[in-house]
């Protein structure tokens, strides 16, 4: 059908230096850190050379949650190519504040779900993460305030095309 799959980090870094993506250019992602990501899709991923983005919340990966991937795979599929993009440690919905929570302390709970992620990703493959994708995809103007702050390119779950003038948060 004529569809590229690229990269998702270098279409970013592409599409920011004002240049052209093939017709047709797809980035390929996923979310949170299922083991049927590593069990099913990598596999005709690789069969294919399909890169791919995987988007992980570190809090399942660090508990050894039934149904999530663990380090030594993250570690193998990075260590393959697969690029990994920080989710928050605990994939909490974090465009509302939770029942009696204070506006600050939203913010900090926000702040450092973001942070401890990104600390375990760092950590576990010796990378700081250049993406981050929202949990549920979802955002505010707030959160994005917080999340500029550890300079990241972040994806959100919407419609429409990216280009050179795309909000990179």
């Amino acid at each position: 059908n004529g569809i590229t799959i690229v990269d998702l980090e270098n279409a970013v870094s592409t599409l920011q230096r004002g240049l052209d993506l093939p017709e047709k250019a797809v980035a390929i992602t996923f979310d949170d850190g299922y083991q049927s990501v590593y069990e099913t899709a990598w596999p005709i991923l690789k069969e294919f050379s399909a890169p791919f983005s995987y988007f992980i919340s570190t809090d399942p990966v660090n508990n050894s949650q039934h149904g999530y991937v663990t380090w030594d795979q993250i570690k193998e599929m990075h260590s393959q190519g697969v690029t990994i993009g920080n989710h928050t440690s605990d994939h909490a919905y974090l465009v509302q504040k939770i029942q009696n929570e204070s506006t600050s302390d939203w913010k900090r709970r926000a702040r450092d779900s973001i942070k401890k992620g990104h600390s375990d990703l760092k950590k576990q493959l010796g990378i700081a993460p250049r993406l981050f994708a929202y949990p549920y995809g979802e955002f505010s103007q707030e959160l994005k305030k917080i999340v500029d702050d550890f300079d990241y390119i972040a994806l959100g779950q919407y419609s429409g095309a990216t280009g050179l003038l795309s909000d990179w948060l």
